[in-house]
């Protein structure tokens, strides 16, 4: 079995149950975590789907541009076209998607994404 791991090419495996993704990670928009599954959204529309939970590849991806926005979302900050203010605040990304995020984490994604 192979394992999710990152390479030194910036490049992602994510074992599915029929096989293993290899995304570069530029391509992941951003990751949903829906109860025990995990999706990664990318930027030409696809979707996969990991057994693993959103904590395990937020640890992965530490200090690899992704922020966590809410319990829900991790998103690639390259895509972040814009920040919508508001309660709640919410970010739109490059592919239209419009997600919320927790005033918990509001701190977080200005900080990593603003600098």
């Amino acid at each position: 079995m192979i394992a999710t791991t990152l390479t030194k090419s910036e490049k992602i495996v994510i074992n599915t149950s029929k096989k293993a993704h290899v995304i570069d990670l530029t391509e992941i928009e951003y990751i949903q975590s829906h109860h025990c599954y995990t999706n990664f959204y990318t930027i030409d529309n696809s979707s996969i789907t990991s057994s693993k939970p959103i904590k395990y590849y937020e640890e992965l991806l530490k200090n690899k541009d992704f922020i966590r926005i809410h319990n829900q979302y991790l998103v690639n900050k390259h895509h972040i076209k814009e920040i919508l203010s508001g309660i709640p605040l919410k970010v739109v990304l490059t592919s239209g998607s419009v997600l919320t995020v927790t005033r918990f984490k509001k701190h977080e994604l200005l900080k990593n994404y603003i600098g």
